[in-house]
């Protein structure tokens, strides 16, 4: 997914604005700069199998983190292991919808796996050396979507 056709890049960037919407009342806007703040961050990722390794990671502040999930639960007071998992169905959600509108315009299938949401990155050096393809901005911080 290095270098999709621009046309199939803003059909993501479409999906993902339109599901964060829907799903957690969270209005996106897109920004350019990566946060100087380091505040803590949460991983989701979906990765598939197949002819083609493909994964999908979001990374988000905790603010955010918190306020997809608080959108998602009407702000239902949860357990963490619940609230991962409200997060990790965000991700999938919106990793199956980018992929299957990848599959679709490729003509390609890929499976995809359970999504793994985790506060701990097992591959941060992978991260580092790209950057995302999308950034956003809102009143409660910053969120990142890599394609690795």
């Amino acid at each position: 997914m290095k270098q999709e056709p621009a046309k199939l890049q803003a059909a993501y960037k479409d999906i993902l604005l339109s599901c964060t919407d829907k799903m957690a009342g969270l209005s996106l806007r897109e920004t350019e700069e990566t946060p100087a703040r380091k505040e803590a961050l949460f991983w989701g990722s979906v990765t598939t199998s197949g002819d083609q390794p493909f994964e999908i990671r979001c990374v988000v502040e905790q603010p955010v983190y918190e306020r997809i999930i608080d959108g998602m639960t009407r702000g239902k007071k949860l357990g963490e292991e619940m609230r991962k998992l409200y997060f990790a169905e965000y991700m999938n959600v919106v990793c199956g919808k980018i992929i299957s509108r990848r599959n679709n315009e490729r003509g390609e299938y890929l499976r995809i796996s359970i999504p793994v949401v985790s506060c701990e990155d097992t591959d941060t050096d992978k991260q580092q050396k790209s950057t995302p393809i999308f950034q956003f901005i809102c009143d409660e911080g910053w969120m990142g979507v890599y394609f690795l």
